[in-house]
């Protein structure tokens, strides 16, 4: 499954948000991202903060996000940069 999400370049982690209810900020908090894989919608906190805009390819289900959500496990929707090739995600800039 294929969902919107920001890459904020200052803190390099990319920021996706799983359900409509979902709002997540990457780990400097200059980017937040909420509405879900649906109703996307992205703001940027400082008008100088570089980021981009991506396609991830989670390999999950919409029902994991949302079960991932309503749980608070928090295994979706922040992607660290990580050495650890078990956890790369594919990802497209649009």
């Amino acid at each position: 499954m294929f969902v919107k999400a920001i890459k904020c370049e200052e803190c390099n982690t990319t920021v996706y948000s799983r359900t409509m209810e979902d709002m997540r900020e990457c780990e400097c908090g200059r980017v937040v991202v909420y509405g879900g894989f649906k109703n996307f919608k992205f703001e940027v906190r400082d008008k100088k903060t570089k980021f981009q805009k991506l396609n991830v390819d989670l390999n999950v289900t919409p029902d994991d996000l949302y079960r991932d959500y309503e749980k608070m496990e928090d295994k979706f929707g922040l992607i660290r940069k990580t050495n650890n090739n078990k956890e790369k995600k594919t990802t497209y800039i649009f």
